[in-house]
């Protein structure tokens, strides 16, 4: 009976020989280091379609609309039949007086793409009515509502995709307002396109450049975690994890730039960093 109550004494006097690292277990992480490197911040919005230029096929003479050849969306060519229209018969006591002759055909005064039609089969109209709109395929300009917090960032320079049904294309912009008149919070920067007339009266896609550097500091965006309203970091320095408040620049999903609290080549923690305290124990057990 002796024996057995020896026997628990005696591992704990072995143990308290034991060094006090073994006892203490430091937190796994994963890190990696800041460093330089080039970002940028990329703002998604709707944009409108408008053509730069539009014609109007209109009537020369007051008439009816008897037979009518193209409608809207369709290609067509300078020249072509586009409505035909007969004489308007105006009704004088006992007798008709007709006006307009024999009655005509409107063609088209540009080649281009139809994009309306205000008058229908049936309709009498007066000479100068407006019966097609089409836009010729010279171009088109496409208006971008952004934020009104980036007005001092945009200018000519920068570079922005829109997406279209045949492709995306690249483009800068052509005019920048950065003035909010209508008390949306947004401003307006239009591009001018040279192709694409198909697309008019649209509501497209389109990303815009809105922040750039070439020479940011940069760290996994996973790095970063908000308490309280501010922003830290885990530097990994001595084995430890030190909570280092930071100042943010250019976001994106997956980077961020760090304006301040971080030097070029500090270990940061990218994941456990929720679980940690200042001064943790940690242990890096893969970077990224």
């Amino acid at each position: 009976m002796k024996q057995t109550r020896l026997f628990p004494t005696l591992i704990l006097s072995l143990l308290s020989f034991l060094p006090s690292a073994l006892w203490a277990q430091a937190t796994p992480v994963s890190a990696v280091k800041a460093g330089r490197a080039p970002i940028e911040q990329v703002y998604r919005g709707l944009a409108r379609v408008r053509p730069l230029l539009e014609a109007r096929a209109s009537g020369q003479f007051d008439g009816r609309i008897v037979q009518v050849f193209a409608q809207v969306g369709e290609k067509v060519e300078a020249g072509q039949p586009l409505a035909r229209l007969s004489p308007k018969s105006v009704e004088l006591d006992s007798s008709s007086l007709v006006l307009g002759g024999a009655g005509y055909t409107v063609v088209a005064n540009v080649a281009g793409v139809i994009v309306a039609q205000t008058q229908t089969l049936g309709d009498v109209i007066s000479a100068g009515t407006s019966i097609f709109t089409i836009v010729p395929e010279s171009g088109f300009r496409i208006t971008l509502s952004i934020p009104l917090q980036y007005a001092g960032d945009i200018g000519f320079e920068n570079a922005a995709t829109v997406h279209l049904p045949g492709g995306d294309i690249a483009a800068t912009p052509s005019s920048v307002q950065p003035f909010d008149l209508a008390g949306t919070g947004f401003f307006l920067v239009e591009f001018t396109l040279t192709k694409g007339a198909r697309v008019l009266g649209s509501v497209l896609a389109a990303d815009i450049v809105v922040r750039h550097n070439d020479t940011a500091l940069v760290v996994p965006a996973s790095a970063i975690v908000e308490k309280a309203g501010a922003l830290f970091v885990f530097v990994v320095s001595g084995g430890k994890a030190v909570e280092t408040e930071v100042k943010l620049g250019i976001r994106t999903r997956t980077m961020v730039e760090v304006v301040s609290g971080l030097s070029a080549g500090d270990e940061v923690v990218t994941s456990g960093n929720y679980a940690l305290e200042d001064g943790t124990d940690v242990t890096v057990v893969q970077g990224g």
